[in-house]
């Protein structure tokens, strides 16, 4: 795997690590589709230069991955 992809493969693990654990409440909205965006937003503010599609993924597989 490219080296760039691991680290965005490692911080979306992270975030959904600190999401799950309670640590990132202020990410939660009403509703699950604007809380996603906002921890999307967050892992491209970790890790910037990737596309959109990249961050959701890698996102939905952490939170898969991590259970």
């Amino acid at each position: 795997m490219d080296m760039d992809l691991r680290r965005l493969a490692d911080v979306a693990y992270d975030l959904a690590d600190q999401f799950r654990a309670g640590h990132l409440h202020h990410f939660e909205a009403k509703d699950w589709r604007r809380t996603w965006q906002n921890l999307v937003d967050e892992l491209r503010r970790r890790c910037p230069g990737f596309e959109e599609a990249q961050y959701s993924k890698a996102l939905d597989r952490a939170f898969y991955e991590s259970r």
